[in-house]
């Protein structure tokens, strides 16, 4: 590399986190996390380097509020950053490249992914513009049109850098930090139906249909949505309609029975144990009932029934419950 990136810094960033490292526990993630402060200008823009500082961009703005976000302190430049963020969004609710650019999905959803991770709440107004901007702009088939960033670094004297966004990617990331919106869940949906349904036999997904080149960024950025997505919608895609209903009853009662088979060592472990000791119990229990002058055989009677109505009853409230829910998330 000819050059340290800011994008390329930040992303190392945001991916040590999962992995547990932070400014807290390790001296490169503090060094990195500096050089990252060193790219912002006075009114929260970044740029690619600090040589860069006077030709803010987008991407590294989102890119670095979205690491910082993640680092404890740092909240005067957050702060900053997100006033910044805000300040040059385009009345349409999108945001472009840098400012004055025509805005585009893929950089609308890096902002949008930034704020709410810098936990900016998703009822605030601006951020609702930007998710209408996005649901607004989704093609009929649910996907986003693809975007390109070029632009010069001082540290390559000239030579233009040049980055590619894939738009239904980013977007997906995006909506899925809005679940309590109906309109961004609706268009994640849709977004999730058309990522399933252009998945390569290989398991990847291709930039453009007409690029057979598979790129493992691409197929590395779809999982990472989709993953986003599931855990605001914990109960899997389904399609919806009377065969998604069958299809959750279905799954309910495979669960039901996952689990008696998963439990089974437990289950059998307890009836052996009660077969083993039930004729010291027997004779202590007909003590007792004979005691209270009980009918033995009336009581067993009723328990049992009672066992065989209470665990339908179990049955048939677990079955609906999920049934339920299934319904919920798809609506």
């Amino acid at each position: 590399m000819r050059y340290s990136p800011a994008e390329a810094t930040a992303w190392i960033v945001i991916a040590l986190k999962d992995m547990g490292w932070d400014v807290g526990n390790d001296e490169h993630i503090r060094r990195a996390v500096s050089y990252l402060h060193r790219c912002v200008d006075l009114q929260g823009g970044a740029a690619t380097t600090p040589r860069d500082i006077a030709n803010p961009r987008t991407l590294p703005t989102a890119l670095i509020l979205w690491a910082l976000s993640l680092q404890e302190g740092d909240d005067d430049i957050r702060g900053k950053m997100i006033t910044r963020l805000r300040t040059v969004q385009d009345e349409s609710g999108g945001w472009g490249i840098a400012v004055g650019a025509a805005p585009n999905a893929a950089t609308t959803a890096q902002v949008l992914h930034a704020l709410r991770v810098a936990q900016c709440p998703q009822e605030v107004k601006w951020l609702k513009d930007g998710t209408e901007y996005l649901v607004d702009r989704q093609q009929p088939d649910g996907s986003w049109k693809n975007s390109y960033d070029e632009w010069f670094t001082a540290e390559l004297e000239g030579d233009p850098s040049r980055c590619v966004h894939y738009g239904t990617g980013w977007a997906l990331l995006a909506l899925a930090d809005f679940p309590d919106d109906p309109g961004c869940r609706k268009a994640a949906e849709r977004a999730v139906r058309y990522l399933l349904g252009c998945q390569r036999p290989s398991g990847a997904w291709l930039f453009e249909e007409h690029d057979p080149v598979e790129q493992v960024w691409c197929t590395t950025q779809v999982m990472v949505a989709l993953t986003s997505w599931q855990k605001t919608r914990p109960v899997h895609y389904e399609t919806g309609g009377k065969g998604g209903a069958v299809r959750g009853v279905g799954r309910s009662a495979a669960g039901l029975v996952r689990w008696a088979r998963e439990s089974f060592l437990y289950l059998a472990f307890g009836a052996l144990c009660v077969s083993q000791t039930w004729g010291f119990i027997q004779p202590q229990l007909a003590k007792v009932l004979a005691t209270f002058k009980l009918d033995a055989a009336g009581i067993w009677t009723n328990l049992a029934s009672s066992a065989i109505w209470a665990a339908l009853a179990l049955l048939v409230a677990w079955l609906g419950k999920r049934i339920h829910s299934g319904d919920e998330n798809r609506s």
